[in-house]
């Protein structure tokens, strides 16, 4: 089954520009099966999806992702060694795909599932180049208390399973603070830059996304949103556009599109920054008692989380009269009953 998957993804998708993009879309495949076992086993609950693969595969985000990152709820109830057996056994005896080896980190926080398999899908033309599509999970402690679980639905053609993750806006906050943290040496391959995080910001700021600054100032120790926000304009002020061109290009198909991107990114940056809405107003709204019943419905139906995520998160004018439009608009085009007396039984 997976050979076969990965074979119609190679036959889909021979002219591509980039070889390394091709790799990725492999790995998204193959993010997919490890997904579904994680969240249909014992693992699943204390397994918080998070992350720019979290971003991709829970909401559309508009390029690739290489790495699965989880965060662990309870670390005291996981063990990676029997997790690395179950994951082992999945793909040998439930996938019936036994070519599969593993290996640990020292730190026991990343572990690697090596696949070899790029010759037999004709993708590895240098014999020089390794066989092995390696596919990289990281699994560490929760490193905030400040956050919100959440649920999102995913099917494919072979499964469907529900995934634990963060919010939107514990996402983006993670997402700020890991620019912050990251710094770029020149020279150094394995710098932690990741000019992934800055195509992620601008999408943040496209779709009006709230992060939430408690959680930032608990992970950065640094409780000012004017000093972060500062901190954050830095960043982006001092960014290499051809760093940033090149780690993107394995992300985006269209590389084209990558190029123009980065190009003209501090513009973007500049014009989304200008005008985005006042956030004090979303940052008032989202305590007021009608919105935290939205957010609870929201977690009630996990089908719809993209109608909630639009009504809640990217309006322009942070309105609840407006969030509830949008939202019984929907459920009576979803022909939803239950859900729609569900929002007509919220007070205004």
């Amino acid at each position: 089954m997976i050979l076969e998957n990965l074979k119609q993804i190679v036959d889909k998708n021979k002219n591509i520009e980039s070889p390394l993009y091709l790799r990725n879309l492999l790995k998204e495949s193959l993010q997919l099966y490890v997904l579904n076992y994680i969240y249909t086993s014992k693992y699943g609950s204390n397994f918080l999806f998070t992350g720019g693969t979290c971003l991709r595969i829970c909401f559309d985000l508009p390029r690739l992702s290489e790495d699965l990152d989880f965060d662990l709820i309870d670390i005291t109830q996981f063990n990676v060694y029997e997790f690395e057996k179950d994951i082992q056994d999945y793909f040998r005896k439930t996938l019936q795909y036994k070519d599969i080896t593993t290996k640990i980190s020292k730190g026991e926080r990343t572990m690697f599932l090596k696949f070899p398999i790029l010759e037999k899908l004709g993708v590895n033309n240098n014999p020089a180049e390794t066989n092995i599509l390696f596919l990289r999970i990281d699994i560490t402690p929760m490193a905030s208390t400040v956050y919100t679980k959440e649920l999102s639905i995913k099917s494919t053609h072979d499964f469907s399973f529900l995934i634990n993750r963060y919010s939107l806006k514990d996402l983006f906050a993670s997402k700020i603070a890991a620019i912050i943290r990251r710094v770029f040496v020149k020279g150094k391959r394995d710098t932690p830059f990741k000019a992934r995080d800055y195509f992620d910001l601008i999408w943040f700021m496209e779709k009006r996304i709230y992060p939430d600054y408690q959680r930032i100032g608990d992970l950065l120790k640094i409780y000012s949103k004017d000093e972060i926000l500062q901190l954050l304009n830095n960043k982006v002020e001092n960014i290499n556009i051809s760093h940033l061109k090149e780690d993107l290009s394995p992300f985006i198909k269209d590389q084209e599109f990558a190029s123009n991107f980065a190009e003209k990114y501090k513009a973007l940056y500049s014009t989304l920054t200008t005008t985005r809405i006042d956030y004090s107003k979303v940052d008032a709204l989202s305590h007021t008692p009608v919105y935290l019943e939205l957010e609870d419905l929201s977690r009630k139906y996990p089908q719809y989380e993209k109608i909630f995520s639009k009504a809640l998160h990217e309006e322009a004018v942070p309105n609840i009269k407006v969030m509830m439009q949008i939202l019984l608009k929907n459920a009576k085009g979803l022909g939803d009953k239950e859900l729609l007396n569900d929002l007509q039984e919220i007070r205004m």
